[in-house]
């Protein structure tokens, strides 16, 4: 699917580096929102989307509260 890849490399980033993805959270945030919101996206690609969520999440810690009302949006 179109979508795994680009979750995969955000997963990658947030896992196996010691880079902090805080500075580019809110652009790559912005983007797996639209893309989850696409009519196109099948339900595997959300719920790779969501991975990709909790990935960032976890790597940016204390860092991510500022993004919650945007990601918790998409799960209700």
């Amino acid at each position: 699917t179109p979508v795994h890849p680009i979750t995969t490399v955000v997963s990658d980033l947030c896992r196996a580096t010691d880079v902090k993805m805080h500075p580019y959270a809110s652009d790559i945030i912005s983007c797996l929102i639209h893309t989850f919101h696409h009519v196109g996206v099948s339900r595997e690609d959300k719920r790779h989307i969501i991975e990709s969520f909790a990935d960032l999440g976890l790597n940016m810690g204390d860092q991510f509260v500022k993004h919650l009302p945007q990601v918790v949006s998409v799960l209700v």
